[in-house]
């Protein structure tokens, strides 16, 4: 658990959102901020991608917003970055999006880490659909992880994390499915740090629990179903960013509903 002491106006979260078509490095940059000081502030705004590697700068730029007051402004921000590199399986290209922010008397920073890259799944000209990564088709080989650590139970360390993602490379997969539980983060930092794909679902989902029961002819909301909804959501905001992550799925043999 961690605490954060923040100024009446800061950076809460950054998405680095990668947009089609595939190769073209074109992103959007959806930075979320808090503003608790009951007025709208002009900031200054700076852009930087740089490599996670080496700390090269492929990327700068600086733009003027306007933060309304209360919680959860997005200011959105598209951009092209053709000097950095793709990232692919066992080719683990990352970098960093670094987003500043400066007003009277305040002034923010806030890091993160992603790598370009566009998963498709797409019919081609035969009508055939495939997946394909980076506009190039991919047959993905996966194995299931249950997320259970030597030692440790279902707690990873950085070198157990490192190890299920080489473990899986060697064997001549590129995908791991996080299989009935939700995905640690220690190991999807493996999997961005190492090249390898991520499937990643909740763990706990149930059809049952999905949306609502019926009760005195009355659709009633389950405290099941809004958690697991509340579970989801706060699964895709946590691991959107990392490149590895390539599909969420909910419910692990699940055949009795279709979406």
């Amino acid at each position: 658990v961690k605490l954060y002491v923040t100024d009446p106006l800061y950076i809460e979260d950054v998405f680095v959102k990668n947009l089609l078509p595939a190769n073209a490095n074109h992103i959007e940059v959806q930075t979320t901020l808090n503003n608790s000081t009951g007025q709208a502030v002009p900031a200054n705004f700076k852009l930087s991608i740089v490599s996670a590697k080496t700390g090269q700068s492929v990327f700068s730029t600086e733009f003027i917003a306007a933060i309304a007051a209360g919680p959860q402004d997005v200011i959105t921000k598209e951009i092209t970055v053709p000097q950095a590199a793709q990232w692919d399986v066992r080719h683990p290209n990352l970098y960093k999006c670094i987003v500043t922010l400066a007003t009277t008397g305040q002034a923010d920073r806030y890091e993160q880490t992603g790598g370009f890259r566009v998963f498709e799944a797409k019919a081609n000209a035969a009508g055939e659909h495939n997946y394909y990564l980076n506009g190039k088709r991919i047959r993905l080989r996966s194995a299931i992880d249950w997320g259970y650590y030597a030692y440790r139970g279902y707690y990873a360390t950085p070198e157990l994390a490192a190890r299920s993602v080489s473990s899986a490379l060697s064997i001549g997969n590129n995908m791991i499915s996080q299989h009935r539980n939700i995905g640690d983060p220690q190991l999807i930092q493996a999997a961005d740090q190492g090249g390898l794909l991520i499937y990643e679902e909740p763990g706990g989902f149930d059809d049952s629990i999905l949306d609502h029961v019926e009760k005195d002819s009355h659709l009633v909301k389950t405290f099941e179903g809004q958690l697991i909804a509340e579970k989801c959501r706060r699964m895709v905001l946590r691991d959107r960013n990392p490149p590895a992550v390539i599909i969420f799925n909910l419910a692990n043999e699940r055949n009795s509903w279709d979406l």
